[in-house]
């Protein structure tokens, strides 16, 4: 009672949110579901495929060399996308730290340049 439900419609308005790790990680682990639920299908399909002649057996080994090829190729983009997350999430931390540093340190090196000058005028 007198609780709201977020609204799960977005506002057109809204500014999109910022990707993060765990965002593209369930994103992974969607495509995975999706990924695994294909590759048991195309089993299925291997299976009803006998090693009879030496077409079928070819035909057998191209449809198992595809499932393995898509399940490398999404292990492959998966691990591409969280390190190229990484590193722009590092770049983008070091860029922050600077901005910070920075003025710090040029205020630090003004007192010491001020220090030093005061102990010569002396």
């Amino acid at each position: 009672e007198g609780h709201e439900r977020a609204s799960i419609h977005k506002d057109p308005n809204e500014e999109p949110r910022p990707m993060t790790r765990g965002k593209i990680q369930t994103r992974h682990k969607l495509e995975w579901r999706q990924l695994r639920d294909r590759l048991r299908e195309m089993d299925q399909d291997k299976k009803m495929i006998t090693s009879a002649t030496p077409e079928l057996k070819r035909l057998k080994r191209a449809k198992r060399k595809e499932m393995q090829a898509l399940k490398q190729e999404m292990e492959e983009r998966h691990k591409r996308e969280l390190n190229e997350f990484d590193a722009a999430k590092v770049k983008i931390e070091k860029d922050e730290l600077a901005k910070i540093v920075a003025p710090a340190l040029s205020n630090l090196q003004e007192l010491e340049l001020k220090s030093m000058f005061k102990g010569m005028l002396k």
